[in-house]
């Protein structure tokens, strides 16, 4: 497995093992035509700029948490704000093998200071944005 898909992977599980709500990933799938569209009632997550390096690499990642309801939408940012708050690094691992994932003995990290949302406006839901940089080596 790329050390990008590792990283895409280990954090998408890091957000849906330790969040009650849905976790999706927006991307490009051929046999998901609404695998790019935002999901309401849900955090969507999408990765951008991927920068390896042979110290420290990053990719940027942007958390979306939107719901219908913006009472919801103000909970379920709080506790994705508490979970990235809280625990700032996590474990890379290989989920060649999902039944069986392997550690590649590296972690993933990013700032507390980073932990920043922003509310985007919209008529049909509320949503909150995080974009933030995700640290490897």
């Amino acid at each position: 497995m790329s050390v990008s898909r590792s990283i895409r992977d280990t954090f998408l599980h890091f957000l849906a093992d330790n969040l009650t709500m849905p976790v999706h990933n927006i991307r490009r799938d051929p046999t998901d035509p609404s695998a790019d569209e935002i999901r309401a009632n849900a955090v969507n997550v999408t990765f951008l700029v991927y920068n390896p390096t042979n110290a420290i690499g990053t990719q940027t990642v942007i958390v979306d948490v939107i719901n219908d309801d913006e009472l919801v939408a103000t909970e379920w940012l709080q506790n994705v704000y508490d979970i990235l708050s809280a625990a700032f690094m996590t474990p890379r691992l290989d989920y060649t093998d999902p039944t069986n994932p392997v550690s590649t003995s590296t972690n993933l990290y990013w700032s507390r200071d980073s932990v920043r949302f922003t509310p985007v406006s919209s008529d049909f839901y509320t949503r909150y944005s995080l974009m933030m940089p995700i640290h490897f080596h």
